[in-house]
């Protein structure tokens, strides 16, 4: 059990898939913007197999308002598995016309692919500005631009300043444009940059169990998960040793499938990579010593590139940010943060966990008990009562229920002295479903008897501790009356 280690290979940003077409596509999204409009495009790769980088070709006809952020999907459909990678910029056009977007490129496992071209319309002034005043102002004069019936104008310029937050927020981009004191209080805070410093608070092996006081032979159930947050490929190296415990693994799908945890505030992916039942074979403080994992880890590295002042062409937000950040001693209008990749080595180790073990009282404890825990019934059966000297019969306990099923030992039944018992044969049949180890164990007693008349095997007890009602009890196996005759042999 212990003998073989699991390899778990995992990487959920960029996830092992059937090999298809990689497909990537440029998705801004709108097809008509203005000049002081900051617009978001997606570039989109689908099927991706281990992305190392991603870069924009020149930014000719565009500058970056914001980002890159990325977000990734993984999806089963009729037994494939696809992955998408999506990663997002915020973009301001530079001149009015006709304009192509720029073209993503990307590294997949060594080799280099590129988005498709995409061109959109770049009209003089904002796109929102024209249309509302189509619909509000039937003159075609600046008089009416002026409405005094119009909504506040601070609150409009509040709205617009709030919104353009959440969007350098959602973009990944906030940090690097609005100092963190001067947020609104109504946008929701950036998210935490993961780095090398912090890692370990967002990648770490963590056991699990369901109880840390146990008495001798009762079940403990382990469970060894990885918690994520970044994109990762991890080999399990080492389990616990499980020194004073007997095991039984239970049975896990073969690719794990993540689940959702928060922990201290945080949304990890959590993977269950084993999970055990433990039976203490000893009394005292046991301990599960560290499962340990080591591989990559893949976390955004910080990248310093010049920049323009986003809001120089917009008159409102220039006012409230630009000449905000510009009079900031500790902005530097002249370069923003992107980020690149950084495949970075690390090594795991859960904290060991302690059992606390004691020992099965003394107190009314059965002369038949012999070690079995758990909840059980008998079955107790004979193949023949009529036979002769020359004969060998049997007879089969089977027992049944929940608990150290293979730790239990055999119930002595005590043979007349006029018949030969032979070596006690076990079987069984373990199952381990639902947290639970359940199952049978047969016990077949073979015998031969050596005289001729009629004796009585006695009826025979098997005693076991039930935890959950923390009490000894005892069943008992019928007696049987065998008649013998004389054999052939003398």
């Amino acid at each position: 059990m212990r003998a073989l280690f699991a390899s778990l290979i995992l990487f959920i940003s960029s996830a092992t898939v059937v090999a298809q077409d990689i497909e990537f596509q440029v998705m801004p999204a709108a097809n008509k913007v203005g000049t002081q409009d900051a617009f978001e495009v997606r570039y989109v790769v689908k099927n991706a197999n281990r992305a190392q980088s991603f870069s924009l070709n020149e930014l000719r006809d565009v500058q970056v308002v914001g980002g890159p952020s990325q977000s990734s999907s993984i999806s089963i459909m009729n037994g494939e598995r696809s992955v998408s990678l999506e990663i997002t910029y915020v973009f301001k056009a530079k001149r009015k016309g006709s304009i192509v977007l720029p073209v993503g490129i990307i590294s997949i496992d060594g080799r280099e692919y590129k988005s498709n071209a995409v061109g959109i319309a770049v009209i003089e002034g904002t796109v929102r500005t024209q249309t509302q005043r189509r619909s509000r102002n039937p003159f075609d004069d600046p008089f009416f631009d002026q409405d005094p019936f119009e909504e506040d104008v601070f609150a409009a310029m509040q709205r617009q300043q709030q919104q353009m937050m959440q969007m350098l927020q959602r973009s990944g981009g906030m940090r690097q444009m609005i100092p963190q004191q001067r947020q609104s209080q109504n946008a929701a805070a950036p998210q935490a940059e993961i780095t090398k410093d912090n890692l370990g608070n967002n990648l770490f092996i963590k056991v699990d169990v369901d109880r840390t006081q146990a008495i001798v032979g009762e079940q403990v159930t382990a469970s060894y998960k990885l918690y994520t947050r970044v994109p990762m490929e991890m080999n399990l190296t080492k389990l616990p040793s499980l020194n004073g415990f007997w095991s039984q693994d239970f049975k896990l799908p073969q690719i794990p499938k993540p689940k959702l945890e928060v922990v201290n505030g945080k949304e990890y992916q959590v993977f269950e990579i084993k999970r055990t039942a433990l039976f203490p074979t000893q009394s005292g403080t046991l301990e599960l010593d560290p499962a340990e994992a080591s591989g990559m880890a893949r976390i955004l590295k910080p990248k310093r590139v010049r920049q323009e002042n986003p809001f120089a062409d917009d008159p409102v937000l220039n006012h409230f940010f630009g000449s905000m950040m510009m009079s900031d001693p500790d902005f530097d209008n002249q370069y923003m943060t992107t980020y690149d990749y950084e495949d970075v080595k690390v090594n795991l180790k859960s904290t060991p966990i302690k059992i606390n073990v004691t020992a099965l009282s003394e107190s009314n404890r059965p002369p038949s008990f012999n070690g079995a825990i758990g909840s059980y019934t008998l079955e107790s059966t004979i193949d023949k009562t009529e036979l002769s000297t020359d004969d060998v019969a049997s007879i089969t306990f089977k027992i049944s229920g929940t608990g150290n099923l293979k730790l239990m030992n055999a119930p002595i039944i005590q043979f007349p002295n006029e018949i030969n018992a032979f070596d006690v044969e076990q079987t069984d049949t373990i199952t381990n479903r639902n947290n639970i180890i359940a199952g049978y164990k047969k016990f077949t007693y073979n015998f031969a008897p050596q005289s001729a008349g009629t004796f009585t095997i006695p009826a025979t007890d098997f005693s076991y501790y039930d935890p959950e009602l923390k009490q000894y009890k005892t069943l008992t196996a019928p007696s049987y009356v065998i008649h013998v005759k004389q054999g052939k042999r003398c």
